[in-house]
């Protein structure tokens, strides 16, 4: 299927994520097209003849356009800047491979002899929106424009072009936070009643049911301070409050084309940037995050034209999309009064408190992905009699180096086990379950990617036409770049880590290579 820029400008699209147009292809489902995301892997996601929704291939001007991670896509330059979109849903040349879903090749607009632009601007806001039953009288806030302009021309006529474009999105809207209970004052001084609350110690209900200020627990006293864990806001016991959740997103693309005759140069630079605020649980205060999300793309080509039937393509390509989620709350278990070791950056403790507080997770902390795939590619394209034959091959480098706080801060759950009552439970530090780990969770890989093909369009007839094609690809194992992948060998010490337990092998070792 192939969309043009006219059609790309004037189909309808929310976001206008280009991604989206696969809902209208026959066998597409489960289209995923954010206007922005801050992820490594919450791009682009299309389940194609129900293949798998990151089984997809998404190449930028013939250049790959993945992250790394989980294969989910990222976000292409704004439609105005594309000269066309390309899906292929089946039966793919031998020149596609290594994806089992569709292939969504782009390409950019190129600069011309006329100079040529254009210039856009999108809003929308709550002024339009219902309210939501249960959120207070006035409507969260919902603010987004979506602003930007392309331009093209000739720098050298005949000879030198230059286009660019630049996309601003700016978000600024509210989620309504409604499933918090916190403590009451009272709860938080200890007194529970009428309700009945166990001494863990005994078995036997407290004395008025109120637990001794001597008994209660530091963290939990600085935990529940109004500052982190504000008091209710409704006389059911309900903490209702909208949060903000900014987000920006910038995309920059510069193109430069070189006409030398039987060669045809050409170099793209794109550029993106999204950030957001978040936060993780229920209560705003607690664990308030910024994330962000960095892409550059950089891609140079030359056609070469050798004859007027042969023609040659090479193609190098850079892509870098470096991932970061940080805390905006520096304050860990030590600083709240806890006597656990800390193991990572300072990060506030997970805690769910049943039926009653989310706050923060084992997950939601620091974290740093970084993405890179390095590509450079060979092709030719003769036209023979009735023949019409295309060949290349392609080198893939994948480097994946991913660095998170997973578990460092300490995640506890509270369920009314030992006092049955959870938030009881929390004020005494009884805790049901816990989890930390040490050191920082490090999942980094490299790949290389060696693949070639050869594809023989043969007109037999003017009504038969063969498509023959073969298509080898060598995907080696993945590898840490620090060789911390061990693998098992029962019986035997290791050399290179004297102290690591028996049978346990590290790469470099006799009989384990990398």
């Amino acid at each position: 299927t192939l969309i043009d820029s006219r059609r790309v400008l004037e189909l309808p699209m929310n976001g206008r994520n280009v991604v989206a147009l696969a809902a209208l292809l026959p066998g597409a489902s489960e289209v995923s097209a954010p206007e922005t995301f801050t992820g490594d892997r919450s791009g682009p996601t299309v389940s194609m003849s129900g293949s798998k929704g990151n089984q997809n291939a998404l190449l930028l001007d013939g250049a790959p356009f993945n992250a790394l991670f989980r294969n989910t896509g990222l976000n292409y330059p704004p439609p105005d800047a594309l000269q066309e979109v390309k899906v292929l849903t089946n039966s793919f040349s031998a020149e596609y491979g290594r994806h089992s879903g569709s292939v969504f090749n782009v390409v950019t607009k190129s600069g011309s002899n006329e100079v040529h632009g254009s210039a856009w601007e999108y809003l929308r806001n709550q002024k339009l929106n219902a309210r939501n039953f249960f959120a207070p009288s006035t409507k969260p806030q919902l603010i987004q424009n979506q602003f930007g302009a392309t331009g093209g021309g000739p720098i050298l006529k005949n000879k030198l072009f230059v286009f660019g474009s630049y996309e601003g999105l700016r978000v600024r809207t509210g989620s309504l936070l409604t499933s918090a209970f916190p403590p009451t004052a009272a709860e938080r001084a200890g007194d529970f009643s009428p309700r009945t609350i166990r001494d863990p110690l005994t078995g036997q209900p407290f004395a008025n049911n109120r637990i001794p200020a001597d008994r209660i627990d530091t963290v939990a006293r600085n935990v529940l301070s109004p500052d982190l864990v504000p008091f209710q806001n409704t006389p059911g016991g309900q903490l209702i409050v909208t949060s903000p959740h900014p987000q920006n997103n910038q995309n920059y693309l510069l193109k430069l084309d070189l006409n030398l005759g039987k060669h045809t140069i050409d170099a793209r630079y794109n550029h993106s940037l999204a950030s957001e605020q978040d936060i993780v649980g229920n209560v705003p205060s607690y664990f308030p995050v910024e994330r962000t999300l960095t892409v550059d793309n950089v891609t140079i080509g030359d056609t070469f034209s050798v004859t007027p039937a042969f023609l040659n393509q090479v193609r190098f390509s850079l892509n870098r999309a470096p991932a970061v989620i940080t805390s905006l709350n520096r304050r860990n278990l030590a600083d709240l009064g806890g006597n656990l070791p800390v193991f990572g950056p300072k990060l506030p403790p997970g805690i769910t408190v049943s039926g009653r507080l989310s706050m923060g997770s084992g997950s939601g902390g620091d974290q740093n992905w970084l993405n890179k795939t390095f590509q450079i590619s060979d092709s030719i394209n003769w036209t023979k009699g009735r023949h019409a034959v295309k060949a290349g091959f392609e080198l893939l480098k994948l480097n994946y180096s991913g660095l998170s706080t997973f578990l460092t801060n300490g995640t506890f759950s509270f369920t009314g086990t030992f006092t049955g009552n959870a938030a009881a439970d929390f004020l005494l530090g009884k805790a049901e379950s816990m989890q930390i780990a040490s050191p920082l969770l490090d999942a980094s890989g490299l790949q290389s990617n060696t693949q070639g093909f050869v594809q023989d369009d043969w007109r037999i007839h003017p009504r038969l036409t063969l498509n023959l094609g073969l298509r080898y690809e060598l995907s080696v194992p993945w590898v840490h770049p620090r060789d911390y992948w061990g693998t098992l060998h029962p019986g035997v010490q290791s050399q290179k880590i004297k102290t690591a337990p028996i049978g346990m092998l590290f790469p470099g070792e006799p009989g384990v290579p990398r």
